[in-house]
């Protein structure tokens, strides 16, 4: 299974607590893997995010997503929509290739059942 979150460093702390209740409600999940693309965290708490990963021996992949400034045709949300918000719409762009699909949770959400 592919998770896909998108947060930066005011939501890590959220975002922490919500891979731990995935981790904690999938254990029984052969394949877990999660891709964080980021949009301004800082490289401690990519550490801890990390760590948190090891700790349930899962595999945590990171993705900048740092150069939403240099794509012309988005000027016109530049000052509208926080750069995460943007984030998502290049979801597709962003991830390898091989992934037939992947599911898209929110900082925020509580995972309490397996997935």
């Amino acid at each position: 299974m592919n998770i896909v979150y998108v947060a930066n460093e005011a939501y890590v702390s959220i975002l922490g607590t919500s891979l731990y209740s995935l981790y904690e409600s999938n254990k029984a999940e052969a394949l877990l893997d999660v891709y964080i693309i980021q949009t301004g965290i800082s490289e401690k708490s990519i550490k801890l995010l990390e760590s948190l990963a090891d700790s349930f021996a899962r595999n945590l992949i990171i993705i900048n997503f740092e150069d939403i400034k240099q794509r012309k045709e988005l000027d016109f949300l530049e000052n509208k929509f926080d750069i995460s918000v943007m984030a998502r719409l290049f979801v597709d762009e962003l991830l390898p290739k091989h992934l037939d699909r992947v599911l898209y949770i929110d900082c925020d959400t509580l995972v309490l059942r397996s997935l």
